[in-house]
């Protein structure tokens, strides 16, 4: 249940400085007055399949090209990778029926056998190690490069074998062949119609394959008739791409749609209500991250970067604007991931006050700091990846500006932010240093692991470190934690490690989000992981 909102109504309402007024404002009305148009339609699936409204629309069906976890959902129904994961993150069978390691570096992977990608061609052990080959370009890396990047070679042993050897042991292996970025392509097509081709012909081995795509508007797939787990329950699915949370409730409620990704808080009390409808949670493995850019003023001063840790009431604006949807996060990871630490910053503004007096800065007449005639502000970048991070956005900056520190808030369309602070990863070491303050960037630790993080995201050069923060003995410790080591010393080896971005205070740690979804009574079987997978082949409809 939603928590009443304790952030003074006043101080929400009041103007504040913006670059950019979020489309949210204007596109929310417009969007409830079309779902209610809706309602007064025919429901709008077919008996036998099922109708999903989405937070996002895939930029592409390729998942070389895809760049953005949040629209994985709709390729989960149509690529598989080796394993899956249960709802405890334990390995279970995918494309994969047995595997083993044969030494610390070296692991045997065997393939199920008579299973065909919606082509027609038969997967084989070729394909992995080709679409393993495809992202690990280094001319041109693919989304699971990250994931895929110990991989020092592979070996086709015969159609259903592979031989996999790693650079060195990396415990987290077998967990990032569970990760949908590193599901398996169908390469014999790709030979003939090249990476543009599968952008919007896509073949996989999974339970449903293409059946049309109207940009903007949705994404038609269809059963998949010779899927190797059997023939799926539903006859299809179609993806509805519907960004306002409030729009997807009503869509629901209407029968326009049959689920519903992630509900608000505030619509699930009458959700729960309806007996048509069943809503189902679960906290995602997934960190809600500001990352702050040491590079530039003001925040080239670790005091400053410190000082904007401690000056924010991350309990009152989670409790304000997420309610139940959201936890705060103890520490750069979720505590249920494996290698956590309890490491985040407290909200003490006497101690934000004294680390920037103590670095020059001094309030002003209108208590703004400020220092050499210059007052202390930031802007803060987002892409609106997930629910509500706008609102967040705007109530910390008026909280801020009540503290004494300026925020700016540059928003930008998502598939914007995610290029260009891909560009700004990849700009390392010798391209320009990123000239923002601060940007959001969630991440679901999909493997149950914090290296999936603590990885790409911190280490010098990784593929998603976006401000450029590198610190050697924080690499040193991650290759400690991520090795074949005793569990003990990897757990210690992460735990150093984020004992450094917080004395770096390379971001702050600000919410672990719930992933509610919603159904009408005749959708069964839709089961809510910690990793945001969901398997559409379980899925079944009641009489």
């Amino acid at each position: 249940m939603a928590l009443e909102p304790r952030v003074p109504v006043n101080l929400i309402q009041r103007k504040v400085r913006m670059k950019t007024i979020p489309a949210w404002r204007t596109l929310q009305t417009s969007m409830v007055a079309t779902a209610i148009a809706f309602s007064c339609s025919a429901l709008a699936w077919a008996d036998g399949s099922v109708t999903y409204a989405s937070i996002t629309e895939p930029s592409s069906l390729g998942l070389h090209q895809e760049a953005s976890g949040a629209t994985f959902i709709p390729l989960q129904a149509m690529y598989e990778p080796l394993m899956r994961l249960d709802g405890q993150m334990n390995l279970l069978p995918g494309l994969a029926e047995e595997w083993r390691q044969i030494d610390d570096t070296t692991y045997e992977i065997k393939l199920r056998s008579d299973v065909t990608f919606h082509s027609g061609n038969p997967f084989t052990a070729e394909d992995v190690k080709k679409t393993f080959e495809w992202h690990l370009d280094p001319d041109a890396p693919g989304y699971a490069a990250a994931y895929l990047s110990p991989i020092s070679e592979m070996e086709v042993v015969d159609d259903l074998t592979l031989i996999i050897r790693l650079e060195e042991p990396y415990g987290p292996f077998l967990h990032a062949l569970s990760m949908p970025h590193t599901a398996i392509s169908d390469m014999t097509l790709f030979e003939k119609i090249g990476a543009d081709g599968l952008r919007t012909q896509p073949s996989g081995t999974g339970p449903f394959m293409l059946d049309g795509w109207d940009r903007g508007a949705e994404l038609r797939l269809k059963a998949f008739p010779d899927y190797w787990g059997g023939e799926p329950a539903i006859d299809g699915l179609t993806f509805r791409f519907m960004p306002e949370a409030t729009a997807r409730a009503i869509a629901l409620e209407t029968g326009e749609i049959d689920i519903a990704e992630t509900v608000a808080a505030p619509d699930i009390p009458r959700l729960e209500a309806n007996e048509d409808i069943t809503v189902v949670d679960a906290f995602e493995l997934r960190a809600v991250l500001w990352l702050i850019n040491g590079h530039a003023a003001p925040f080239d001063d670790v005091s400053v970067r410190a000082a904007l840790g401690h000056s924010i009431d991350y309990g009152l604006i989670i409790d304000s604007i997420l309610g139940s949807a959201a936890k705060r996060l103890a520490g750069f990871v979720p505590e249920e991931a494996f290698g956590s630490a309890p490491f985040s910053y407290a909200f003490d503004p006497q101690k934000a006050e004294a680390l920037l007096e103590e670095a020059g800065w001094t309030r002003n007449a209108q208590g703004i700091f400020e220092k050499d005639g210059q007052p202390l502000e930031f802007t803060h970048v987002s892409g609106g990846h997930i629910a509500q991070e706008v609102q967040v956005a705007e109530a910390i900056q008026a909280l801020l500006r009540e503290f004494g520190i300026l925020m700016d808030i540059e928003v930008v369309e998502r598939v914007v932010h995610t290029s260009t602070m891909f560009n700004h990863a990849q700009n390392y070491p010798d391209g320009p240093k990123p000239d923002f303050g601060s940007t959001q960037w969630d991440h679901g630790i999909r493997t149950g692991d914090a290296s999936v993080a603590l990885d790409p995201i911190f280490t010098c050069g990784g593929a998603r470190n976006f401000t450029q923060f590198c610190n050697p003995e924080y690499d040193t410790l991650i290759r400690t934690a991520v090795s074949g080591a005793p569990d003990e010393e990897r757990r210690a080896a992460y735990r150093k490690a984020q004992q450094i971005l917080l004395d770096g205070a390379a971001a702050l740690p600000l919410w672990q989000p719930r992933i509610t979804m919603a159904s009408r009574a005749r959708v069964e079987n839709l089961n809510v992981t910690p990793t945001r997978v969901v398997y559409f082949d379980e899925i079944t409809l009641s009489d």
